[in-house]
């Protein structure tokens, strides 16, 4: 009576196949609003950074978002900051300047790929950073 079911090279083929195919699906399926939402929390990071050096420091701190190449510059550091190579960086003109109490003259950033955008909100009297998808 001969075996019924499936060989152990039958079922690593249809693995290997839907492996590849997840590979290939995966990037266009979702997967770009995870490395957008990635990038928008590295750059609200460097802004917390930047506040703490300037209370800690108890000095004026100026960040400048360099949109062009995905840089974030301040008190002498610059943080690249990795996103996928379609998204658009829109920054205002002036640079964000924290004091030295935390405070900062406010500005908003904006991530921007196809139709996903996220923002990042620096409150002008508190110096609050607020991620907003």
């Amino acid at each position: 009576m001969p075996a019924s079911g499936f060989t152990l090279f039958e079922l690593l083929l249809v693995i290997a196949i839907a492996a590849a195919l997840a590979l290939v699906v995966a990037p266009t399926i979702g997967l770009s609003g995870a490395t957008l939402t990635s990038a928008t929390r590295a750059l609200a990071a460097a802004f917390h950074e930047a506040r703490n050096v300037a209370i800690a420091e108890n000095r004026d701190v100026e960040v400048t978002v360099d949109a062009a190449s995905g840089t974030v510059r301040f008190a002498g550091r610059a943080r690249a900051i990795r996103r996928p190579r379609d998204t658009v960086v829109a920054a205002e003109d002036r640079p964000l300047r924290f004091l030295a109490d935390g405070s900062a003259n406010g500005t908003v950033v904006a991530l921007v790929r196809g139709q996903d955008r996220r923002t990042i909100e620096v409150e002008a009297l508190t110096g609050r950073i607020r991620v907003a998808p």
